[in-house]
């Protein structure tokens, strides 16, 4: 009798079964498929503070100025990068930020973005400077601008203050507020998805 031989793919895939009674035939189980994971949408980060919806209406901002709006999450991340959607390319530069929430309006620094100059319409994605972990509750989320700049929002659903900045120096307190915005902006911080491991390509084999 010849003797088969398996690959290792194959191999892996055999079941193995006992040994069958003299005169009886060999029986096989059928092994059960593996459930197929349901794969997470990549239109979207799966966890967020902010907004990714782009309203109908514009926020416009000028020189010097911060906005903060104050959004609720469940966390359980640690958030890498901020996005903010422009209507038009900015003529300066911008930064964003995130604080923590004090009973009601932007409390302690966490986290600042580096800057971009003249970033262009559409989504914006600014890394911040270090990874920031995000639990559950209320933050704010900053953006200054030297030079002004338009978003798109939903009016009537925001929770925004407006500030005079002189520098954009995040790291000390902001100012008192001298502007609210009712206007939820299209802004969001998450967890940037870490580079594609290239996939090897094998090499030819030689004639």
């Amino acid at each position: 009798m010849k003797r088969r031989t398996f690959g290792l793919c194959a191999a892996l895939l055999l079941v193995p079964v006992s040994s069958p009674l003299a005169g009886a035939p060999a029986s096989q189980s059928t092994p059960t498929p593996a459930p197929v994971p349901t794969p997470t949408p990549t239109g979207r980060p799966a966890s967020i503070v902010g907004s990714v919806t782009v309203g109908s209406s514009i926020e416009t901002f000028g020189n010097n100025r911060i906005g903060c709006w104050r959004f609720k999450t469940d966390g359980g991340f640690s958030a890498t990068h901020i996005k903010l959607y422009l209507s038009e390319i900015a003529a300066g530069s911008l930064r964003l930020a995130l604080y923590s929430d004090d009973n009601g309006k932007p409390g302690a620094f966490l986290m600042g973005t580096e800057e971009i100059i003249s970033p262009k319409a559409g989504w914006a994605a600014f890394a911040l400077t270090a990874s920031q972990p995000i639990a559950a509750g209320d933050y704010w989320l900053a953006v200054w601008s030297n030079a002004g700049f338009k978003t798109p929002c939903e009016s009537g659903r925001g929770t925004g203050l407006l500030f005079d900045s002189e520098d954009g120096d995040w790291t000390k307190p902001l100012p008192a507020a001298n502007g609210v915005s009712d206007c939820r902006v299209s802004l969001y911080a998450y967890c940037g998805a870490p580079a594609p491991v290239p996939t090897p390509v094998p090499p030819k084999p030689k004639k």
